[in-house]
């Protein structure tokens, strides 16, 4: 099989966080960090663990990656990802706004997000499968 017959494209997008960095800024800025950082969802799953909290900021990070756009680009807003937990307590993503839009625009068929946490660090990968017939610019 040659490779442009391939129907899929897999993107990536990986962050690692030191959980000291996201303490300090909830110290610093206090409820307008979170709530510029997190949804409402989001906060009350975490318990406002910092460990968690820096795990769902690994993860918007990571998805936002494997966007194509990072965060703050295309207007994509940190509370235009949002990572909840399925039935079993696995991390799963919820798109919208102008998240979901650029999801739309790559031809995204699936997203799949995965958190780890080790002492000083938070780390998130993401894997999203598009239609790879979809040519954009992700300039």
């Amino acid at each position: 099989m040659l490779l442009n017959e391939v129907l899929v494209n897999i993107r990536c997008g990986l962050d690692l966080v030191e959980i000291s960095r996201i303490e300090s800024a909830i110290s610093k800025g206090s409820d307008r960090f979170l709530e510029r950082i997190f949804t409402a969802s989001e906060l009350d799953e975490s318990r406002h663990r910092t460990q968690s909290l820096a795990g769902y900021y690994a993860a918007k990070e990571a998805v936002a990656k494997a966007l194509g756009t990072g965060l703050l680009v295309k207007g994509i807003r940190f509370t235009d990802i949002e990572i909840l937990k399925d039935q079993l307590g696995a991390p799963m993503v919820k798109l919208s706004a102008a998240a979901k839009a650029r999801y739309d625009e790559l031809g995204g068929k699936s997203l799949a997000v995965s958190i780890t946490h080790e002492k000083a660090y938070a780390a998130a990968v993401c894997y999203m499968v598009c239609d790879s017939l979809r040519q954009i610019d992700d300039r």
